[in-house]
């Protein structure tokens, strides 16, 4: 009655590997799919009546697309984006004073004004990756995107930007039902430094404060960061789409395999 559908290339095998021995201690049903990067094609699969989705950004959007298998891909469009974390949010963001505009505004009228940006893209679509980038950089990077002819990027693509920020810590939780039920360390002073013992109750008591105030959906990712000693949300994703920074995965299958059988009371 309830299946996971697992992308089995372009992922990490030791990854896959633990997607596998999780599911086979929990016996629950799953099936590999190959994906075709930026396919607009569903690989084909037998369905179950409950299908929950796990790989690259192109198979959550595919699944998605598809009205009978919604029910497995925890997002909605509307919801997980930037303009809706900030209404929500706001001075919890930890970039709440950027903008968010068309790629061409930005070039035209803001690049100029600071020698650093955060910039990434409105949507949680992962057009592109969230980076800082100096600002020669983003105009060189934009001359070549105009010839692409990229619906997903291009000049008339939204996008959110920022001054620079020092961050020292920055953590991933898993959320489910408003509480955070697996959370791990994965960068320090912006280095990539993952540690699942360094994650500090306040910083867990924040993540479920905001998520009690608003979540984009029952099951979702918030990245959150420390900053001049605060806590700042980073950005939130979808839980299809969406790595993991340690191998310990089987207690976030559990809860999430557990949380939709309850809500389509299987």
């Amino acid at each position: 009655m309830l299946k996971w559908i697992i992308q089995s290339n372009l992922i990490k095998p030791v990854l896959l590997q633990a997607f596998r021995e999780a599911f086979a201690t929990l016996q629950i049903d799953f099936e590999e799919v190959k994906v075709i990067p930026f396919s607009s094609e569903l690989p084909s699969f037998t369905p179950s009546t409950i299908n929950i989705f796990y790989g690259s950004t192109t198979l959550m959007l595919n699944a998605y697309a598809h009205q009978q298998f919604r029910n497995g891909v925890f997002y909605d469009p509307a919801l997980f984006n930037t303009a809706t974390y900030l209404q929500a949010w706001g001075d919890k963001i930890m970039n709440h004073d950027g903008k968010i505009l068309p790629f061409k505004e930005f070039v035209a009228q803001m690049i100029h004004q600071k020698e650093t940006w955060f910039i990434r893209p409105n949507e949680d679509d992962k057009s592109f990756a969230g980076k800082t980038m100096a600002s020669e950089e983003i105009s060189a990077w934009y001359e070549r995107i105009k010839g692409l002819g990229n619906p997903a990027l291009n000049t008339e693509t939204l996008i959110f930007v920022a001054a620079q920020k020092s961050i020292a810590r920055e953590w991933r939780n898993f959320i489910i039902n408003g509480k955070v039920v697996s959370s791990t360390r994965y960068a320090w002073q912006g280095v990539l430094d993952v540690s699942s013992e360094d994650c500090p109750r306040e910083m867990i008591d924040f993540v479920e404060e905001c998520a009690n105030v608003f979540s984009p959906h029952d099951i979702f990712v918030m990245d959150v960061a420390e900053v001049s000693n605060q806590f700042k949300i980073i950005e939130c994703n979808c839980f299809n789409g969406t790595g993991f920074y340690t191998y310990a995965v089987k207690d976030v299958i559990k809860e999430v395999t557990e949380r939709i059988m309850q809500i389509h009371d299987l």
